[in-house]
This record gives structure tokens, C-alpha cells and sequence, in this order.
């Protein structure tokens, strides 16, 4: 094979492995994207049932919780807080512990949230 054919075999090669990392990226987004959040379906109630006043933000957990704050600030997970397409409940801490506004108000109270201290690794995957 000559040098020029060697090199549109190459580019052939190259741009099929492009196309099909492109693919599954897609794929993989388009899953995430369908894929129900676990603290709604794990804490019995139904996403579609809860309300914006539901969710406190994450600066209300923040005030109790300063190092768990501080390292989830300091992770990846805190790129949670700019998804404003999806509304709160998939933004800060209440995108996997789910709806806080309860728990803000009664302290004492944690039955509508998921923990993870709490939970079987089954739950958690």
C-alpha cells in the first residue's frame, strides 16, 4: 500500500473512532438524562409530588452541616449547584439527599431523607 493510501486508511480509522466515542457519550447523556433521581423513589415520595418549597437549598444545609458542606464544595458534586434547567431537586445536597425544607424546620426530623450512613450499598447503586 502507498504512503497516501496508508494515510486515508489512518484518517478512515481515526474518524471512526471518533464517531463511535461521539455515540456513546450521546448515549451515556441521554441515559443520565431519563434516569429518575434515587432520593424521590427512596424516600416514598413521588418527584412529581413535590413542590419548590419542598427544598431548602443547599446554603440552608450549610448553617448545620459546615464540614459536610465544605468537602461536598469541594468535590465534583458541586457542579449539582449549576444545573438551574431541572429545578432543585436535582441542584446541592438535596439532588441526592433529597427534599430538605422539612427537616430544616424539625431538625429531629430525617424521615424523608436519603442517608447514606443509613444505607445498604443496594439502595445506594
Amino acid at each position: 500500500m502507498s504512503l497516501c493510501g496508508r494515510c486515508k486508511t489512518l484518517r478512515l480509522l481515526i474518524g471512526a473512532v471518533v464517531l463511535c466515542t461521539s455515540v456513546s457519550a450521546l448515549a451515556v447523556s441521554l441515559k443520565a438524562q431519563t434516569t429518575p433521581q434515587k432520593s424521590a423513589s427512596q424516600t416514598g415520595t413521588k418527584k412529581n409530588e413535590l413542590k419548590v418549597s419542598d427544598y431548602a437549598g443547599s446554603e440552608a444545609c450549610k448553617a448545620c452541616h459546615a464540614d459536610e458542606y465544605k468537602a461536598w464544595d469541594n468535590s465534583p458534586h458541586w457542579n449539582t449547584a449549576l444545573n438551574t434547567k431541572e429545578g432543585p431537586s436535582h441542584q446541592g445536597c438535596e439532588a441526592c439527599h433529597g427534599a430538605a425544607a422539612a427537616h430544616v424546620a424539625d431538625p429531629t426530623d430525617v424521615s424523608k431523607l436519603f442517608l447514606f450512613t443509613k444505607a445498604s450499598a443496594k439502595d445506594i447503586n
